[in-house]
């Protein structure tokens, strides 16, 4: 299943994407190692030999949306396959129950049954499980507190000047990858602008 998106985005430069390729097959089986960062950067240098950080930049961009309009076809393609199998899991597991539920109808369930033939073995294994059955009555001592930090509060005392031990607002930034165009180029003006107040 092909995308719309593939019709209107070009492939990203064929070096540049043969090299990283090589680079995410490497990562894939040995793990990104001190020694398969001098390979990739090797490799990555070669292929951009003469291109422009806005060349670059751009082949990078393309590739990144053409692979997610294919990962997100692939998966549009496999949901209902991906459905009909749980589907079909979940309908053994309720038939497994109903047949046990079945069995424990016939054989009671003690340390004494014991149904054996040249077919199946059936017999019940013992274990102990604890029952709280009233929360509430339950003594402090054999309460677990579980403290967590509640982020929302902390980040908005921080933000109004107070001193949180053990805190900080960290700044993170999240890589946007969009299409490009007129409207592109208009929110990347309109977010230089909002910079700049």
């Amino acid at each position: 299943m092909t995308s719309s998106i593939d019709t209107v985005l070009p492939e990203a430069g064929s070096d540049l994407q043969t090299a990283l390729h090589m680079v995410h097959e490497q990562i894939g089986e040995i793990g990104f190692t001190k020694g398969v960062q001098v390979d990739v950067l090797d490799q990555v240098t070669v292929a951009c030999k003469g291109k422009t950080k806005d060349e670059l930049l751009t082949e990078l961009g393309t590739w990144y949306l053409n692979t997610k309009a294919k990962s997100e076809g692939k998966k549009a393609e496999l949901k209902p396959l991906i459905d009909e199998m749980q589907n079909e899991l979940r309908y053994y597991e309720k038939r497994l129950d109903f047949i046990k539920w079945a069995i424990t109808n016939l054989l009671e369930p003690s340390d004494e049954s014991d149904f054996v033939n040249d077919k199946v073995a059936l017999f019940y294994q013992r274990s102990e499980k604890t029952v709280v059955t009233e929360p509430d009555a339950v003594p402090i001592e054999y309460c677990k507190v579980v403290s967590t930090p509640q982020l929302t509060v902390i980040k908005e005392a921080l933000e109004s000047g107070e001193n949180v031990p053990g805190c900080e607002v960290e700044t993170r930034y999240n890589l946007q990858v969009k299409l490009g165009g007129d409207r592109a180029i208009q929110n990347a003006k309109a977010r230089q602008k909002k910079r700049m107040i």
